[in-house]
């Protein structure tokens, strides 16, 4: 479109040049003159036509009726030309004022008249109109008076009192005068660059008309003949720069056709405060003889109102500049924000499918960030997102934009990408510098992070869809062990599918009585007796049948309906355990897995506290099992396991030498128990488990631990682990997790299973 544009511009010269050529070399001859002058007029009116009936038909939005309206007003313009041509060439008749002609003239005005209106009420359908009304009223009354007192009173005056010939002759500038205020207004009231020099170029053009047509009027009026004179081309600029702005339309559509903010600048007050004191000046001028205090009053009044006004004017862009920077940028990072994302993303995917290019959309969660604002404080956490930020940006530098969305996730936003290498790149680039150590307080971090991919077109063609896809994606880096990133694919469908499936179910899973417990025999591997039992929670849904827990309780835990739950399981288990105690069944201790979320609830000591009350069960007979990640904040962990001790609850360390322990915290944590990871048990011939097994019993034995190991399967397992002297044991050896019913029979029996 840019090969079609700037010809035009050059065709608009040239063709000017010509005419002017043509009406100077025929000055002398009148049919000469008015023949080239009709001849470049319909012509000129053409090629304006058919630039805007080519905008009208390629615009696919409701704006191409406004094209329609100018493409017929120029189309008007082609067949007043044409009766000119008739009455001067033809006919070798002078016209008289007014004539048809000026009927056609006038209702080409009325028609563009009729666009502006049509193109305003699409404008101000999502612009508040109401900071516009009270400038419109202005502009009106300003047009109004200088229209009556030098327009229409000198032309009535000097034309005989002739109705006809007064309102015809100062209908043209009254005319443009409204296209010039349409037209300023459009401009002001636009949000791009590209809209901006779209009506900058009509306001030009009318401005030009106003100048030939108060030309014709004055002209008219001293009784002179000005058609096939210099005024004729200048009637054709605005004519072809309407047409000109129609092709400037075609190469910006978006731009040119789009609506603006609700709220935007109105600059254009200063201009029609001018126009006030223009006429104050004027006042002043025509009645300098009969200046009193009055007067010099009024002036100095209406002088400090508008420099009041001014200065109002000035704070409020002042204020609608912060509103906006803030509306679009987050104010921690100062990155932009989602709104604006959602903005650029629009014009990301228009541009990408106009240039058929590809985009891409990163979208960045920072992995266990939660455990340093819980650790270290929200000063911390800022601290390390603003670092973070300032990382991807040197990463990033001009291939692509970032935004913060919210909390520890980021977008980053590649407009323009050839292959996946560059994409590839960014994100390998990002993994690595977010995992080195960021320096903070004297604090030294080292954080990961998880990034999720979706391509333009291939994995959605609107910015929800591309968001969607990925959010799934950055959901499967999380799946794979985080700190990498992945790309969408289909397959993820499904699996968010089940995931929202399994969200859904669980909300009713406990009222549907679709939950049940299962307990599995902790025993001393020198009796085989039975020391204990772990309640296990499973899930039978009537329509999935059994869903695994290693499925369900991730997204119990993303969604925090692990609390609820947790807090089922807890209190179903301990009135079993104290409906056996009543039946004379042996008294052993029961452990429940707590989750970290459950663990952190302000109200959890409460709640553990309620329920041993509600079901009767000592104390002493319940051990809760916690995960290595409360180490993360140690200092509360401490606190709350000092309360369980205190409450007479027995708490163990599950799944020990996997995360986060360290000898440190086993001495300073409270704790009783600690249960050793199947991973150990599995390989039991490495010698490096021995030695591992080995030394966390004796580690344990020394602080007064009670040392349990998982998973056993084997009797060589067995063998092996007395050997190091860890002496209890739980597994499939010894017993599967069963219903009730059936656990009350191993407790019946309380046999030995070694």
């Amino acid at each position: 479109m840019a090969s079609v544009k700037r010809p035009a511009f050059f065709f608009i010269l040239i063709y000017l040049f010509t005419f002017y050529t043509w009406i100077f070399i025929f000055r002398e001859n009148d049919w000469m003159r008015f023949l080239g002058t009709n001849i470049f007029s319909m012509a000129g009116s053409t090629v304006s036509f058919i630039w805007l009936f080519q905008t009208y038909r390629v615009t696919e939005t409701k704006y191409r009726y406004f094209w329609l309206l100018l493409s017929v007003g120029a189309l008007f313009y082609i067949v007043s030309y044409g009766i000119c041509f008739y009455y001067q060439n033809i006919l070798s008749i002078t016209l008289p004022s007014p004539s048809r002609v000026d009927a056609m003239w006038l209702t080409t005005y009325s028609i563009y008249l009729a666009a502006f209106i049509y193109r305003a009420k699409l404008m101000f359908n999502s612009v508040s109109i109401k900071p516009f009304a009270f400038n419109i009223v202005l502009f009106m009354i300003i047009v109004t008076t200088i229209s009556l007192q030098y327009i229409i009173e000198p032309v009535f005056a000097l034309s005989d009192h002739s109705i006809s010939f007064t309102f015809v002759t100062s209908a043209y500038p009254i005319f443009d005068l409204g296209f010039l205020f349409f037209a300023i207004s459009f401009y002001y009231l636009s949000q791009y660059r590209d809209q901006k020099n779209f009506f900058l170029i009509i306001s030009i053009g009318f401005f030009i008309q106003i100048i030939g047509d108060l030309l014709y009027v004055y002209y008219s009026v001293n009784h002179t003949s000005v058609l096939g004179h210099f005024i004729d081309p200048l009637w054709q600029i605005p004519l072809l720069l309407k047409g000109l702005a129609g092709l400037y339309a075609q190469e910006h559509p978006k731009e040119t056709s789009s609506v603006s903010p609700y709220y935007v600048k109105s600059n254009y007050n200063i201009f029609l405060y001018a126009s006030v004191l223009f006429i104050l000046m004027l006042i002043i001028y025509n009645n300098y003889r009969y200046v009193d205090f009055l007067v010099i009053g009024f002036s100095l009044s209406i002088l400090f109102i508008i420099v009041r006004q001014i200065s109002i004017m000035k704070k409020n862009e002042k204020l609608l500049e912060e509103y906006k920077y803030l509306a679009y940028h987050d104010p921690l990072t100062s990155l932009y924000n989602r709104s604006k994302f959602t903005e650029d993303a629009q014009e990301m995917l228009y541009q990408a499918k106009s240039n058929r290019n590809m985009a891409a959309l990163l979208l960045i969660d920072l992995d266990r960030f939660k455990g340093v604002n819980d650790t270290l404080g929200h000063y911390v956490g800022d601290s390390l997102l603003k670092e973070f930020s300032q990382r991807i940006q040197t990463i990033l530098q001009e291939r692509g934009i970032i935004y913060r969305i919210g909390g520890d996730e980021f977008l980053i936003l590649l407009p323009q990408i050839t292959d996946m290498s560059l994409v590839v790149a960014i994100a390998e680039s990002i993994l690595t510098d977010s995992s080195k150590p960021f320096s903070i307080k004297g604090n030294e971090l080292v954080i990961t992070s998880s990034i999720g991919i979706s391509i333009y077109p291939e994995h959605g063609e609107d910015t929800e869809l591309l968001f969607k896809n990925a959010d799934a994606a950055m959901y499967l880096a999380k799946e794979k062990g985080k700190n990498n990133f992945q790309f969408y694919n289909p397959a993820l469908h499904d699996l968010l599918f089940r995931k929202m499936n399994i969200e859904n179910g669980l909300r009713k899973a406990i009222e549907k009585n679709q939950f049940s417990l299962h307990y599995q025999p902790k025993v001393d591997m020198h009796t085989g007796k039975i020391i204990g039992m772990e309640a296990l929670l499973r899930w039978e849904h009537p329509e999935w049948g059994v869903v695994s827990p290693a499925e369900f309780i991730p997204v119990a835990e993303e969604t925090g309906q692990i609390v609820s739950i947790g807090e089922w399981v807890l209190k179903t288990a301990c009135e079993q355990t104290k409906k056996w105690q009543n039946t004379g069944l042996p008294s052993i201790c029961l452990s429940v897995n707590v989750s970290v979320r459950q663990f952190q609830q302000n109200d959890f000591i409460q709640t553990v506290r309620n329920i041993l009350q509600e079901t009767h069960l000592d104390a002493h007979f319940l051990e809760l099992e916690i995960t290595e990640s409360i180490i993360q904040n140690l200092k509360q962990s401490t606190e709350i396991l000092y309360d369980l001790r205190v409450l007479g609850v027995r708490t163990s360390i599950d799944d020990f030498g996997t995360g986060y322990s360290s000898l440190h915290c086993l001495k300073t944590l409270p704790i009783d128990i600690i249960k050793l990871d199947k991973s150990f048990i599995d390989d039991l011939n490495d010698p490096a488990n021995q030695a591992i097994v080995k030394a966390i019993t004796e580690i344990g034995t020394s602080l007064n631990l009670q040392v349990i190991a998982e998973g056993i399967e084997q009797e060589q397992q067995v063998e092996m682990l007395l050997k190091h002297n860890c002496r209890y044991g739980q597994g499939y050896l010894f017993g599967r997790p069963v219903p009730a019913q059936e656990f009350e029979k191993h407790l019946l029996n309380n046999r030995n299973f070694v």
